[in-house]
């Protein structure tokens, strides 16, 4: 499963960028055909299943969707093992 993930991955890796060409139909593929990881899979492994269905959902929805990477907001820094709250007023 892992290897084609990747190969997911590396279909989505572009979207972010202005440039960028992803290859939606690998994604879609992939996206449909992978597993969830089950509770003993990486963080990496689920962080990475969870980011190719996100995409892939997303793209499904609306096909000229911008995506782009921030370095705060849900999900930021998931694999660190660390818990943070935010308050805003």
């Amino acid at each position: 499963m892992t290897k084609e993930l990747v190969r997911g991955l590396r279909a989505v890796c572009p979207a972010p960028d202005p440039d960028g060409r992803p290859d939606w139909d690998v994604a879609e593929e992939v996206s449909d055909s992978v597993e969830s990881p089950d509770e003993t899979a990486s963080c990496d492994e689920s962080s990475g299943f969870n980011l190719l269905q996100t995409l892939v959902e997303m793209h499904r929805k609306n096909p000229d969707v911008t995506f782009r990477i921030v370095e705060d907001g849900p999900g930021a820094g998931s694999c660190k093992g660390a818990v943070t709250s935010r308050h805003r007023r």
